[in-house]
């Protein structure tokens, strides 16, 4: 049953995400999010209050996912190369954004958006990757694999 529940959000999320990508926030209605998923308007309540909250999972999961990629640089002995590691938490983080448009096309168009709200989310998103990655940093800093620098000012950089 709970595997059948998380299918359903699951699908609610994928259909939001592509209609928000493609209309934009405040364009995109309810309507539009459960035509894309396919089902019956009282589903879409049975998992989401309304559609800000829908939007709000969409990042809540994005931020949830980027987590998950990068993992603590190993330096124990016996663990492989920092650098390779570093590398390959850059490709998993570089995977998931690019296997994912509607998100990427959604978190760059609607940074700009002119709507306050939803531009505030989406900063708060933005911040929230700032923090991963200057924490990232601060440990490099710490355990001698980044030469000396402003971690805020390199996360900052790093995310453009």
């Amino acid at each position: 049953m709970a595997d059948r529940r998380d299918q359903r959000r699951r699908q609610i999320l994928d259909a939001a995400k592509r209609v928000f990508a493609d209309k934009g926030f405040h364009q995109a209605s309810i309507n539009d999010i459960i035509a894309a998923a396919g089902i019956a308007r009282g589903t879409f309540y049975l998992y989401f209050p309304g559609k800000d909250a829908v939007f709000e999972a969409v990042l809540d999961e994005a931020i949830r996912d980027l987590r998950e990629r990068i993992v603590r640089v190993d330096v124990s002995p016996g663990a492989p190369p920092p650098r390779e590691q570093l590398e390959e938490n850059v490709a998993r983080v570089l995977d998931y954004v690019f296997e994912d448009r509607a998100l990427i096309t959604l978190l760059l168009a609607h940074g700009i958006a002119p709507d306050l709200e939803v531009a505030a989310r989406v900063e708060q998103f933005f911040g929230h990757v700032h923090e991963m990655i200057e924490s990232s940093v601060r440990y490099g800093l710490s355990v001698g694999l980044v030469r000396p620098c402003d971690p805020t000012l390199v996360a900052a950089a790093i995310l453009g």
